[in-house]
Protein backbone atom coordinates (compact mmCIF):
# COMPACT_ATOMS: atom_id res chain seq x y z
CA UNK A 1 0.00 0.00 0.00
CA UNK A 2 1.43 3.22 -0.86
CA UNK A 3 1.40 6.34 1.59
CA UNK A 4 1.52 10.31 1.52
CA UNK A 5 3.33 12.28 4.17
CA UNK A 6 1.93 16.02 4.79
CA UNK A 7 3.86 18.30 6.39
CA UNK A 8 2.25 21.13 8.62
CA UNK A 9 3.11 24.86 10.15
CA UNK A 10 5.09 26.35 7.38
CA UNK A 11 5.24 30.08 9.07
CA UNK A 12 7.07 29.16 11.96
CA UNK A 13 4.49 27.93 14.31
CA UNK A 14 2.14 24.92 14.28
CA UNK A 15 4.24 22.31 12.90
CA UNK A 16 2.78 18.71 12.34
CA UNK A 17 2.62 15.60 10.22
CA UNK A 18 -0.18 13.49 8.84
CA UNK A 19 -0.03 10.43 7.01
CA UNK A 20 -2.49 9.26 4.28
CA UNK A 21 -2.85 5.96 2.67
CA UNK A 22 -3.57 4.03 -0.50
CA UNK A 23 -6.81 4.33 -0.14
CA UNK A 24 -7.11 8.00 0.61
CA UNK A 25 -7.67 7.57 4.38
CA UNK A 26 -5.84 9.61 7.16
CA UNK A 27 -4.42 6.71 9.30
CA UNK A 28 -1.73 9.21 11.53
CA UNK A 29 -1.97 12.70 12.53
CA UNK A 30 0.18 14.95 15.17
CA UNK A 31 1.24 18.27 15.95
CA UNK A 32 5.19 19.14 17.04
CA UNK A 33 4.43 20.64 20.19
CA UNK A 34 3.21 16.76 21.36
CA UNK A 35 6.53 16.05 20.93
CA UNK A 36 8.70 19.28 21.95
CA UNK A 37 6.30 20.21 24.61
CA UNK A 38 6.57 23.39 23.46
CA UNK A 39 2.67 25.66 22.89
CA UNK A 40 2.43 26.04 18.83
CA UNK A 41 6.06 24.53 18.67
CA UNK A 42 6.91 28.24 18.21
CA UNK A 43 9.98 29.85 16.03
CA UNK A 44 10.00 26.53 14.31
CA UNK A 45 8.82 24.93 11.57
CA UNK A 46 10.58 21.07 11.92
CA UNK A 47 7.99 18.57 11.61
CA UNK A 48 10.37 16.22 12.68
CA UNK A 49 9.10 14.21 15.56
CA UNK A 50 5.76 14.24 14.20
CA UNK A 51 6.64 12.53 11.37
CA UNK A 52 8.36 9.97 12.74
CA UNK A 53 5.56 9.34 15.15
CA UNK A 54 3.17 8.99 11.84
CA UNK A 55 5.83 6.59 10.58
CA UNK A 56 6.41 4.58 13.48
CA UNK A 57 3.03 4.20 14.37
CA UNK A 58 2.44 1.44 11.50
CA UNK A 59 5.98 0.30 11.03
CA UNK A 60 7.25 2.61 8.13
CA UNK A 61 11.01 4.14 7.61
CA UNK A 62 10.92 7.66 5.62
CA UNK A 63 11.96 6.12 2.57
CA UNK A 64 8.80 3.93 2.30
CA UNK A 65 6.81 7.05 1.60
CA UNK A 66 5.52 7.12 -2.07
CA UNK A 67 5.22 10.92 -1.51
CA UNK A 68 5.95 14.08 0.94
CA UNK A 69 3.94 17.28 0.77
CA UNK A 70 4.66 20.79 2.40
CA UNK A 71 1.35 23.19 2.83
CA UNK A 72 3.32 26.18 1.23
CA UNK A 73 5.29 27.58 -1.41
CA UNK A 74 9.09 28.54 0.23
CA UNK A 75 9.93 30.27 -3.06
CA UNK A 76 7.22 32.55 -3.13
CA UNK A 77 6.20 34.74 -5.15
CA UNK A 78 7.89 31.86 -7.71
CA UNK A 79 5.84 29.50 -9.36
CA UNK A 80 6.52 26.21 -7.26
CA UNK A 81 4.99 22.61 -7.65
CA UNK A 82 8.33 20.95 -6.10
CA UNK A 83 11.72 21.54 -4.53
CA UNK A 84 14.44 19.95 -3.81
CA UNK A 85 16.31 22.67 -1.27
CA UNK A 86 17.96 20.11 0.92
CA UNK A 87 18.82 22.41 3.47
CA UNK A 88 14.81 22.83 3.69
CA UNK A 89 14.44 19.24 3.73
CA UNK A 90 16.66 18.86 6.59
CA UNK A 91 15.38 21.58 8.51
CA UNK A 92 11.26 19.97 8.19
CA UNK A 93 12.76 16.18 8.52
CA UNK A 94 16.16 15.80 10.52
CA UNK A 95 18.12 12.99 9.33
CA UNK A 96 19.05 11.57 12.82
CA UNK A 97 15.21 10.67 13.33
CA UNK A 98 15.27 8.98 9.72
CA UNK A 99 18.63 6.75 9.66
CA UNK A 100 20.00 9.33 7.86
CA UNK A 101 18.14 9.32 5.01
CA UNK A 102 17.14 12.77 3.40
CA UNK A 103 14.17 12.87 0.65
CA UNK A 104 14.97 14.16 -2.48
CA UNK A 105 11.93 15.99 -3.51
CA UNK A 106 9.00 17.45 -1.38
CA UNK A 107 5.45 18.47 -3.55
CA UNK A 108 4.61 21.54 -3.07
CA UNK A 109 0.68 22.52 -2.07
CA UNK A 110 -0.48 26.09 -1.68
CA UNK A 111 -0.94 27.07 1.67
CA UNK A 112 -4.53 27.65 1.15
CA UNK A 113 -5.34 24.71 -0.97
CA UNK A 114 -3.99 23.13 1.96
CA UNK A 115 -6.62 24.50 3.75
CA UNK A 116 -9.36 24.03 1.72
CA UNK A 117 -8.48 20.22 1.24
CA UNK A 118 -7.97 19.77 5.05
CA UNK A 119 -11.58 20.82 5.29
CA UNK A 120 -13.27 19.57 1.71
CA UNK A 121 -12.10 15.88 1.84
CA UNK A 122 -13.16 15.00 4.96
CA UNK A 123 -16.68 16.50 5.36
CA UNK A 124 -17.88 13.76 3.58
CA UNK A 125 -19.72 15.92 1.20
CA UNK A 126 -20.01 15.13 -2.48
CA UNK A 127 -20.14 19.40 -2.98
CA UNK A 128 -19.45 22.24 -1.01
CA UNK A 129 -18.48 25.96 -0.48
CA UNK A 130 -15.01 26.18 0.82
CA UNK A 131 -13.91 29.65 3.06
CA UNK A 132 -10.79 29.67 3.91
CA UNK A 133 -9.79 32.84 6.48
CA UNK A 134 -6.46 33.05 8.43
CA UNK A 135 -3.90 35.94 9.03
CA UNK A 136 -2.02 35.03 5.70
CA UNK A 137 -0.03 32.26 3.72
CA UNK A 138 1.56 32.56 0.17
CA UNK A 139 0.34 36.05 -0.11
CA UNK A 140 -3.70 34.99 0.29
CA UNK A 141 -5.42 36.10 3.45
CA UNK A 142 -9.00 34.39 1.96
CA UNK A 143 -10.02 31.89 0.17
CA UNK A 144 -12.80 30.74 -1.53
CA UNK A 145 -13.22 27.14 -3.22
CA UNK A 146 -15.70 24.94 -4.73
CA UNK A 147 -15.41 21.30 -4.04
CA UNK A 148 -16.65 18.88 -5.95
CA UNK A 149 -15.82 15.05 -7.57
CA UNK A 150 -12.93 16.77 -9.73
CA UNK A 151 -11.41 18.33 -6.55
CA UNK A 152 -11.03 21.91 -5.34
CA UNK A 153 -11.25 24.71 -8.07
CA UNK A 154 -10.41 28.63 -6.66
CA UNK A 155 -13.36 30.73 -7.19
CA UNK A 156 -11.76 34.12 -5.11
CA UNK A 157 -8.75 35.31 -3.17
CA UNK A 158 -8.22 38.41 -1.29
CA UNK A 159 -4.58 38.99 -0.60
CA UNK A 160 -2.31 39.22 2.66
CA UNK A 161 -3.61 43.28 2.95
CA UNK A 162 -6.94 42.28 3.34
CA UNK A 163 -6.52 39.80 6.54
CA UNK A 164 -9.48 39.43 8.83
CA UNK A 165 -7.13 37.40 10.99
CA UNK A 166 -4.76 39.60 11.39
CA UNK A 167 -7.61 42.77 12.17
CA UNK A 168 -8.80 40.20 15.20
CA UNK A 169 -4.89 39.20 16.25
CA UNK A 170 -4.88 42.89 16.10
CA UNK A 171 -7.84 44.10 18.45
CA UNK A 172 -5.97 41.39 21.17
CA UNK A 173 -2.91 43.11 21.09
CA UNK A 174 -3.95 46.12 21.42
CA UNK A 175 -6.23 45.70 24.65
CA UNK A 176 -2.82 44.07 26.16
CA UNK A 177 -4.22 40.15 26.12
CA UNK A 178 -1.53 38.71 24.29
CA UNK A 179 -0.64 38.36 20.50
CA UNK A 180 -1.92 35.50 18.04
CA UNK A 181 -1.74 32.90 20.12
CA UNK A 182 -4.37 34.57 22.44
CA UNK A 183 -7.00 35.60 19.98
CA UNK A 184 -9.30 33.23 21.89
CA UNK A 185 -9.11 35.35 24.72
CA UNK A 186 -10.37 37.95 22.66
CA UNK A 187 -12.88 35.99 21.65
CA UNK A 188 -14.18 35.35 25.55
CA UNK A 189 -13.88 39.10 26.39
CA UNK A 190 -15.88 39.76 23.77
CA UNK A 191 -19.13 37.93 25.51
CA UNK A 192 -18.94 40.79 28.54
CA UNK A 193 -18.88 43.97 26.01
CA UNK A 194 -21.34 45.11 23.77
CA UNK A 195 -21.01 46.02 19.99
CA UNK A 196 -21.10 49.54 20.23
CA UNK A 197 -17.87 50.42 17.97
CA UNK A 198 -17.89 50.59 14.14
CA UNK A 199 -14.74 50.48 11.90
CA UNK A 200 -14.65 52.43 8.97
CA UNK A 201 -11.49 51.00 8.06
CA UNK A 202 -13.53 47.58 7.70
CA UNK A 203 -16.65 46.78 6.19
CA UNK A 204 -18.91 43.93 5.37
CA UNK A 205 -20.80 44.18 1.36
CA UNK A 206 -22.35 41.96 -0.84
CA UNK A 207 -18.81 41.12 -2.06
CA UNK A 208 -17.64 39.85 1.19
CA UNK A 209 -15.61 42.76 3.04
CA UNK A 210 -13.24 45.21 2.26
CA UNK A 211 -10.27 46.62 4.44
CA UNK A 212 -9.25 50.52 3.69
CA UNK A 213 -6.51 51.55 5.74
CA UNK A 214 -5.01 54.42 3.89
CA UNK A 215 -6.55 57.44 6.25
CA UNK A 216 -4.43 55.79 8.69
CA UNK A 217 -0.84 55.75 6.83
CA UNK A 218 -0.94 52.25 5.08
CA UNK A 219 -0.36 52.22 0.87
CA UNK A 220 -2.08 50.30 -1.58
CA UNK A 221 -1.56 46.70 -1.81
CA UNK A 222 0.10 47.24 -5.50
CA UNK A 223 2.80 49.44 -3.55
CA UNK A 224 3.69 46.88 -0.45
CA UNK A 225 3.05 43.49 -1.54
CA UNK A 226 7.05 43.88 -2.07
CA UNK A 227 7.32 43.86 1.78
CA UNK A 228 5.27 40.50 2.32
CA UNK A 229 7.84 38.10 3.04
CA UNK A 230 9.83 40.16 5.14
CA UNK A 231 6.97 41.33 7.11
CA UNK A 232 7.66 45.06 6.81
CA UNK A 233 3.67 45.34 5.62
CA UNK A 234 2.71 43.40 8.86
CA UNK A 235 4.40 45.73 11.68
CA UNK A 236 2.83 48.93 9.25
CA UNK A 237 -0.61 47.01 9.80
CA UNK A 238 -0.60 46.72 13.28
CA UNK A 239 0.55 50.23 13.61
CA UNK A 240 -2.20 51.56 11.23
CA UNK A 241 -4.99 49.52 13.33
CA UNK A 242 -3.50 50.94 16.24
CA UNK A 243 -4.78 54.47 14.91
CA UNK A 244 -8.04 53.30 14.06
CA UNK A 245 -8.80 51.74 17.31
CA UNK A 246 -7.62 54.51 19.48
CA UNK A 247 -9.52 56.94 16.64
CA UNK A 248 -13.10 55.07 18.18
CA UNK A 249 -12.07 55.92 21.35
CA UNK A 250 -9.73 53.25 23.02
CA UNK A 251 -6.54 53.86 23.13
CA UNK A 252 -3.77 51.01 23.85
CA UNK A 253 -3.98 48.67 26.75
CA UNK A 254 -1.34 47.33 28.51
CA UNK A 255 -1.46 44.97 31.77
CA UNK A 256 1.26 46.24 34.33
CA UNK A 257 2.34 43.91 37.43
CA UNK A 258 3.34 44.31 41.02
CA UNK A 259 5.47 42.61 43.13
CA UNK A 260 3.06 40.97 45.85
CA UNK A 261 4.97 40.44 49.11
CA UNK A 262 2.05 37.85 50.82
CA UNK A 263 2.69 35.23 48.25
CA UNK A 264 6.52 36.28 47.16
CA UNK A 265 5.14 36.54 43.00
CA UNK A 266 4.70 39.24 40.75
CA UNK A 267 0.51 39.66 40.47
CA UNK A 268 -0.96 40.82 37.04
CA UNK A 269 -3.06 44.14 37.17
CA UNK A 270 -5.22 43.94 34.29
CA UNK A 271 -7.10 46.91 34.22
CA UNK A 272 -9.90 46.31 32.07
CA UNK A 273 -12.95 48.33 31.92
CA UNK A 274 -15.86 47.62 30.38
CA UNK A 275 -14.48 49.76 27.21
CA UNK A 276 -11.97 47.11 26.72
CA UNK A 277 -14.87 44.51 26.60
CA UNK A 278 -16.82 47.08 23.79
CA UNK A 279 -14.19 47.01 21.83
CA UNK A 280 -14.04 43.19 21.95
CA UNK A 281 -17.24 42.61 21.22
CA UNK A 282 -17.39 45.13 18.65
CA UNK A 283 -14.27 43.43 16.30
CA UNK A 284 -15.82 39.65 16.90
CA UNK A 285 -19.34 41.29 15.74
CA UNK A 286 -17.41 42.98 13.00
CA UNK A 287 -15.89 39.55 12.19
CA UNK A 288 -19.02 37.73 12.34
CA UNK A 289 -20.66 39.79 9.65
CA UNK A 290 -17.54 39.76 7.49
CA UNK A 291 -17.59 36.00 7.58
CA UNK A 292 -21.56 35.47 6.67
CA UNK A 293 -21.02 38.01 3.64
CA UNK A 294 -18.41 35.81 2.81
CA UNK A 295 -20.61 32.47 2.87
CA UNK A 296 -23.58 34.03 1.63
CA UNK A 297 -21.29 34.75 -1.29
CA UNK A 298 -19.68 31.46 -1.61
CA UNK A 299 -22.96 29.43 -1.05
CA UNK A 300 -24.53 31.90 -3.92
CA UNK A 301 -21.92 31.04 -6.35
CA UNK A 302 -21.47 27.25 -6.16
CA UNK A 303 -25.05 26.80 -6.18
CA UNK A 304 -24.69 24.15 -3.35
CA UNK A 305 -26.02 24.42 0.26
CA UNK A 306 -22.87 22.64 2.50
CA UNK A 307 -20.07 24.82 3.66
CA UNK A 308 -16.64 23.59 4.79
CA UNK A 309 -14.44 26.29 6.47
CA UNK A 310 -10.80 26.48 7.64
CA UNK A 311 -8.27 28.60 8.60
CA UNK A 312 -7.10 30.04 11.62
CA UNK A 313 -10.13 32.07 11.91
CA UNK A 314 -12.29 28.71 11.66
CA UNK A 315 -11.18 28.45 15.37
CA UNK A 316 -13.34 31.07 16.28
CA UNK A 317 -16.20 28.52 17.40
CA UNK A 318 -18.88 31.55 18.51
CA UNK A 319 -18.44 32.66 15.00
CA UNK A 320 -18.75 29.36 13.35
CA UNK A 321 -22.03 29.00 15.26
CA UNK A 322 -23.18 32.42 13.89
CA UNK A 323 -22.50 30.60 10.06
CA UNK A 324 -24.22 27.46 11.48
CA UNK A 325 -27.39 29.25 11.87
CA UNK A 326 -27.60 32.59 9.70
CA UNK A 327 -25.17 31.69 6.49
CA UNK A 328 -27.98 29.72 4.74
CA UNK A 329 -25.86 26.48 5.13
CA UNK A 330 -27.87 23.32 5.70
CA UNK A 331 -24.75 21.67 6.63
CA UNK A 332 -21.45 22.82 8.38
CA UNK A 333 -17.68 21.27 8.90
CA UNK A 334 -15.39 22.92 10.56
CA UNK A 335 -12.21 21.07 10.41
CA UNK A 336 -11.27 20.93 13.94
CA UNK A 337 -7.63 21.62 12.99
CA UNK A 338 -8.26 24.50 11.49
CA UNK A 339 -5.10 26.89 12.23
CA UNK A 340 -2.13 25.80 10.45
CA UNK A 341 -1.30 21.94 11.99
CA UNK A 342 -3.95 21.53 9.91
CA UNK A 343 -2.22 22.20 6.62
CA UNK A 344 -0.82 18.41 6.97
CA UNK A 345 -3.82 17.06 6.33
CA UNK A 346 -4.73 18.92 3.72
CA UNK A 347 -1.44 18.57 1.64
CA UNK A 348 -1.62 14.96 2.07
CA UNK A 349 -4.91 14.47 1.05
CA UNK A 350 -4.65 16.76 -2.06
CA UNK A 351 -1.65 14.65 -3.24
CA UNK A 352 -3.80 11.38 -2.41
CA UNK A 353 -6.50 12.86 -4.75
CA UNK A 354 -4.06 13.82 -7.37
CA UNK A 355 -3.06 10.21 -7.30
CA UNK A 356 -6.61 9.07 -7.68
CA UNK A 357 -6.50 7.18 -4.05
CA UNK A 358 -9.17 9.42 -3.08
CA UNK A 359 -12.56 9.79 -3.96
CA UNK A 360 -15.14 12.33 -3.59
CA UNK A 361 -17.59 11.91 -1.77
CA UNK A 362 -14.92 10.32 0.98
CA UNK A 363 -15.75 9.10 4.11
CA UNK A 364 -16.11 11.53 6.84
CA UNK A 365 -13.99 12.34 9.37
CA UNK A 366 -15.38 10.17 12.87
CA UNK A 367 -13.05 11.59 15.29
CA UNK A 368 -9.74 13.32 15.59
CA UNK A 369 -7.79 10.72 18.02
CA UNK A 370 -5.53 10.57 15.20
CA UNK A 371 -2.15 11.24 17.82
CA UNK A 372 -0.43 9.40 20.34
CA UNK A 373 -2.34 7.16 22.92
CA UNK A 374 -0.78 5.10 26.01
CA UNK A 375 -2.35 1.89 27.06
CA UNK A 376 -2.18 1.38 30.98
CA UNK A 377 0.89 -0.73 30.59
CA UNK A 378 2.90 2.17 28.35
CA UNK A 379 2.02 4.34 31.58
CA UNK A 380 2.76 2.00 33.90
CA UNK A 381 6.17 1.11 32.40
CA UNK A 382 6.77 5.08 32.37
CA UNK A 383 6.11 5.83 36.23
CA UNK A 384 8.31 2.92 37.27
CA UNK A 385 10.86 3.56 34.87
CA UNK A 386 11.01 7.16 36.64
CA UNK A 387 10.33 5.70 39.92
CA UNK A 388 7.12 7.60 40.63
CA UNK A 389 4.87 5.67 43.13
CA UNK A 390 1.42 4.63 41.58
CA UNK A 391 -1.62 2.71 41.79
CA UNK A 392 -4.28 1.55 39.62
CA UNK A 393 -7.82 2.29 39.64
CA UNK A 394 -10.38 -0.08 37.74
CA UNK A 395 -12.86 1.88 35.43
CA UNK A 396 -16.10 0.73 37.05
CA UNK A 397 -14.73 2.25 40.28
CA UNK A 398 -14.38 5.65 39.02
CA UNK A 399 -17.20 8.22 40.33
CA UNK A 400 -17.84 11.33 38.34
CA UNK A 401 -19.76 13.69 39.62
CA UNK A 402 -20.67 11.53 42.65
CA UNK A 403 -22.01 8.78 40.23
CA UNK A 404 -20.56 5.50 40.00
CA UNK A 405 -19.45 5.39 36.16
CA UNK A 406 -19.65 1.56 35.65
CA UNK A 407 -18.19 -0.11 31.82
CA UNK A 408 -22.16 -0.50 30.88
CA UNK A 409 -23.34 2.66 31.60
CA UNK A 410 -20.52 4.49 29.61
CA UNK A 411 -21.22 1.76 27.00
CA UNK A 412 -25.04 2.98 26.93
CA UNK A 413 -24.45 6.24 27.32
CA UNK A 414 -22.26 6.77 24.32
Amino acid sequence: MGYVLGLGGPYYHDASACLVDGQGAIVAFAEEERFTRTKHNAYSRSSTQSAAYCLARHGLRLEDIDEIAIAWNPHWPEPLDSTTDRELVVELLHPSFFHGHVPRRLTVVNHHLAHAASAFYPSGFPDAAVLVVDGAGDAAATSIYHGTPDGLRLLHQYPFTQSLGWFYETVTEHLGIGEWTSAGKLMGLAAYGRPVHEFPCLRADEDGYRIDLSRYGLGRAEETAADYRHLDYYHALKRAYGKAFTDVGVPAHRRTHRYDAASGRMVSDTGFTPGHADLAASAQHTLVRCLLALARRALAETGTTRLCLAGGVGLNCAANGELYRHSGADDLFVQPAAGDAGTAIGAALECARRREWLGVPGPALSGTALGPAFSDDDIRAALDFHRVPSTSTPLDALALGGHLVTKTATTEGA
